[in-house]
């Protein structure tokens, strides 16, 4: 709550500094949709004998982005597919030498594929891994900085959702090989937080977002937790590969203590030998307006103290028929142990269409 308050009486700073000035900042606007189809078999499924198949509107998000003025720079998104929510709402200043600073709401700045935009995803699910452990977007305030190929970010984050949620949560990345054919990345992200006794528990699906949550760790208030992260993406003529591995271990207040692990490998090649685009340590899309990407990857996902564990193998095909469309397809196999008991595997097929506008 009082970062929001922080960030509004910025934002009323900067209008008022502003109505002095003979032109209005320009805005830019864009937004993201898509549309989603998942079939799957019985094992994605908590209790049933038969499969399934559902259709959604997975996201339709409108962005403003501003140069404020010479130093400030803020963005405001909004999430219109299940009600309304506010995804990003923070104002940059970048008038120092030594960092820029962001507040409001933004993504913490822990693990490449979090930190990569759904639209720019290779496959249409991130890896379960991610999605059960790196943080997402909370209220804050980063310093972040690049020197060369270093880049580094520093943040501390309030999750508003009960305030009790706090974290201090930092990466940093070094693009140590990059030319016109060639990148090599490497980056370690971490985060201390600190629970407050608020309830925890891992309850994420299979990579098929429409089917139902399997894997369920205990549920316990927790204390406090560290996580780390390495990440690491290569580039070169349209072959991509890139790896990371995240670990938690988080104390409940009864002094036990649990831990999560995991990592993903995923790879893909554009056929017109262009390689994505890249910048401080994150992944972005491709410039090309017609293209085709193929895709694959693996995903396994440990929790210890529950003797369970989930690995996911996905194949995929992605097409690009213009610069703003995009259209994926995935096949994938998933098999989980609970309590050291196997549940078997099952197939699955995602399909989704995407509109950047």
């Amino acid at each position: 709550m009082r970062i929001a308050l922080l960030l509004s009486s910025l934002l009323l700073l900067s209008q008022t500094s502003y109505a002095a000035t003979p032109s209005w900042p320009e805005v830019a606007f864009s937004g993201d949709i898509m549309l989603d189809y998942d079939n799957y078999a019985a094992n994605f499924l908590e209790k049933a004998t038969t499969g399934d198949a559902d259709a959604e509107l997975r996201r339709f998000r409108l962005k403003a982005e501003s140069d404020l003025n010479r130093h400030w720079q803020g963005k405001l998104s909004i999430e219109l597919s299940d009600g309304l929510s506010i995804k990003d709402a923070w104002l940059n200043y970048s008038g120092w030498q030594f960092a820029d600073m962001t507040f409001g709401l933004q993504k913490e700045p822990f693990g490449l594929a979090q930190l990569t935009s759904s639209s720019n995803l290779l496959l249409i699910e991130r890896s379960v891994v991610s999605e059960a452990l790196s943080p997402s977007r909370a209220h804050g305030v980063k310093l972040s900085n690049t020197f060369g190929n270093l880049n580094w970010q520093l943040g501390y984050f309030i999750h508003d959702q009960d305030e009790q949620e706090r974290a201090i949560t930092g990466r940093i990345s070094w693009a140590a090989y990059a030319t016109d054919d060639s990148l090599l990345h490497v980056g370690s992200s971490f985060s201390q937080r600190d629970y407050q006794g608020s309830l925890f528990r891992i309850n994420e699906t299979l990579q098929v977002h429409s089917a139902d949550s399997l894997i369920e760790g205990t549920a316990f208030n927790a204390n406090n937790a560290w996580l780390t992260a390495l990440d690491m993406l290569w580039q070169h003529k349209g072959f991509m590969f890139l790896a990371e591995w995240q670990q938690t271990d988080i104390n409940s207040t009864f002094a036990q203590q649990y831990q999560y692990s995991g990592g993903y490998f995923e790879m893909s090649y554009l056929l017109s030998g262009q390689n994505r685009k890249y910048k401080n340590g994150s992944l972005g899309g491709i410039s090309r307006k017609k293209d085709w990407e193929l895709t694959a990857g693996i995903s396994r996902f440990n929790l210890t103290q529950e003797q369970s564990r989930a690995t996911v193998y996905s194949v995929g095909l992605n097409y690009y028929p213009s610069k703003n469309i995009k259209l994926m397809a995935n096949i994938l196999n998933a098999e989980y142990i609970e309590q050291a008991k196997a549940l078997g595997s099952g197939n699955a097929v995602s399909l989704r269409a995407q509109l950047n506008f």
